[in-house]
């Protein structure tokens, strides 16, 4: 195949938008990080179908809780190319917070950007993407808030699962999203009795108008779609005293208290319920106070019904007098051309 049927061949994924299967996308809780006591939230995308490769316009921001406390890009191995991982390309995207840092001309923000306190130090904001664009833009500032645009590999089926088993949370037995891969996992800080109990981490975008939607492009070997409406909240509440997080205070937490009664530097998984990082009368007087009482509360947040976005970028003619594509719609034409590239390598 010459390198212009390539392009005609590319510029076609762009310009087509059928409607296919939509791909879909979870937040999930891993509940609470024994080690730092962090709340664990993990994102996973599933394509439309396997073999396709996705385009992402997402963020994601802490409207209630104590903070976030970082951000990682996940680094899987691709099992049908070892070589490779699942998502390694940064790109542009529109600005959805307005703080972002803009690169390039026209100047749009690129790969993940974080803006929280402690952000800045460098640890706690993680990229595993090293091809194109700006992999991390860091700002420490009160703002609880995540910026990613990212673009994968072809995710074949191999590739996607439903992950890894997940704790039950409040009674509620969780299953992931079927035929997914990782995305990023943001971790915020754990509930505390003298703070806050719960932590809220909602999804959100540039599109869609008023509704503020995060937008993941679709592309397989039919044609390329962009697609909208993915917003929405998952939230967790914890009782106070729920040490496992099992919905009720009961003699399971009495016990994980008292193996560690004055001691310190626990978190909330060892019984340190108030924050101050010893385990004394203070937290076993949080517990009583709510002994044999169930309570709290947990919502993953699963997105499978998302639209076509037919708007400007949205699957729009490239050529003259047409409308200007927004970055997803650049990065389909790439990425269709890295896999078509990737496809003839194989042939030879």
């Amino acid at each position: 195949m010459s390198w212009k049927s390539l392009v005609t061949a590319g510029l076609f994924c762009v310009l087509a938008s059928p409607v296919f299967a939509q791909p879909k996308l979870e937040i999930r809780s891993a509940g609470i990080d024994s080690t730092t006591g962090q709340f664990i939230w993990n994102v996973r995308i599933a394509p439309n179908a396997a073999g396709d490769v996705v385009a992402t316009e997402l963020g994601f921001k802490q409207t209630v809780g104590n903070g976030m406390a970082s951000a990682t890009v996940q680094k899987d191995a691709l099992v049908s190319v070892p070589t490779d991982n699942n998502w390694f390309k940064n790109n542009p995207a529109a600005s959805i917070f307005g703080w972002e840092t803009t690169y390039g001309a026209p100047p749009f923000p690129e790969g993940l950007e974080a803006k929280f306190v402690g952000a800045a130090a460098g640890t706690t904001v993680v990229n595993t993407v090293s091809s194109g664009g700006n992999a991390v833009t860091a700002v420490n500032a009160a703002a609880n808030e995540v910026f990613s645009a990212l673009g994968s590999n072809v995710l074949a089926a191999a590739d996607l699962s439903s992950g890894p088993a997940l704790p039950t949370l409040m009674g509620t037995a969780q299953t992931g999203l079927a035929n997914s891969t990782r995305y990023i996992q943001i971790r915020t800080a754990g509930p505390s009795a003298a703070a806050s109990l719960t932590s809220t981490i909602q999804l959100t975008g540039s599109h869609d108008g008023a509704n503020k939607s995060g937008r993941i492009a679709d592309v397989n070997g039919a044609g390329a779609s962009n697609y909208k409406g993915f917003t929405g909240s998952a939230t967790i509440t914890v009782l106070g005293g729920d040490i496992n997080l099992d919905g009720i205070d009961n003699f399971q937490d009495v016990g994980i208290l008292a193996t560690n009664i004055n001691t310190t530097g626990k978190n909330w998984t060892g019984g340190d319920l108030n924050g101050d990082g010893s385990v004394n009368f203070q937290d076993v007087g949080i517990l009583a106070t709510n002994i044999n009482v169930s309570g709290g509360a947990y919502a993953p947040l699963v997105i499978s019904g998302a639209t076509v976005d037919t708007g400007p970028g949205a699957g729009a003619g490239l050529g003259a007098g047409g409308a200007v594509p927004e970055p997803a719609s650049i990065a389909l034409l790439g990425l269709a051309l890295v896999g078509g590239l990737g496809i003839i390598r194989r042939k030879r």
